[in-house]
């Protein structure tokens, strides 16, 4: 009888391994190209919304550029450019510029974005919102939640949904202050140069 007994468990064991390799597998999801070293370029769909205890930020344009070495890529790296950007304050929309300062967003096809920042002459560089009066640091940081990519035709949509963004800001308008509970909103699609590019 308990000699059945340790079969069984030991049976059990190896099924429930088997069946978290096989989940783990399932959700191995990649970006996929037709051709090797694919530019990929992205245009916004939806408006782009990064929010903070310092106000509303929307930007009407924004253009992502990237490259993928290989046919299949777990990640991706993209440069972001953001135009005609204004704060919300009190109902009111005032002009704003986005400075990248050399950051640049990865994507990872698992659903997560990092925003990597240089470091220059020592200097640990982040992304800076200024206007009116107010300026909104980002730096760099990793695993925000979370990204959504969705195939159509020959491109993919990219749905971020980020939440849990740290900032800091400053100025007379908006006072000094951080945080961890930026958000960042904003669809958009991407194609590439090499010919169809997908997610799965």
């Amino acid at each position: 009888m308990t000699r059945n007994l340790k079969a069984l468990g030991l049976a059990l064991v190896a099924v429930f391994a088997m069946s978290a390799l096989t989940a783990g597998s399932a959700s191995a999801a990649e970006f996929h190209s037709e051709g090797t070293e694919t530019t990929v370029i992205a245009s916004q769909v939806t408006t782009h919304v990064f929010e903070t205890t310092a106000g509303k930020i929307t930007c009407l344009k924004a253009t992502f550029e990237g490259n993928q070495a290989a046919k299949t890529a777990s990640s991706i790296t993209v440069t972001a450019t953001y135009k005609e950007c204004h704060f919300n304050f009190f109902g009111s929309k005032v002009a704003a510029t986005v400075n990248m300062n050399g950051c640049d967003y990865t994507l990872y096809a698992s659903g997560t974005a990092d925003i990597v920042c240089p470091k220059v002459n020592e200097v640990q560089k982040e992304v800076e919102v200024t206007g009116a009066g107010c300026t909104v640091k980002v730096p760099g940081q990793t695993g925000l939640k979370s990204v959504s990519y969705t195939n159509n035709e020959s491109h993919i949509d990219i749905t971020p949904n980020l939440s849990g963004i740290k900032y800091s800001h400053s100025g007379f308008t908006c006072g000094t202050g951080s945080g961890t509970t930026g958000t960042y909103t904003g669809t958009t699609t991407a194609e590439g140069n090499k010919g169809k590019i997908w997610f799965e």
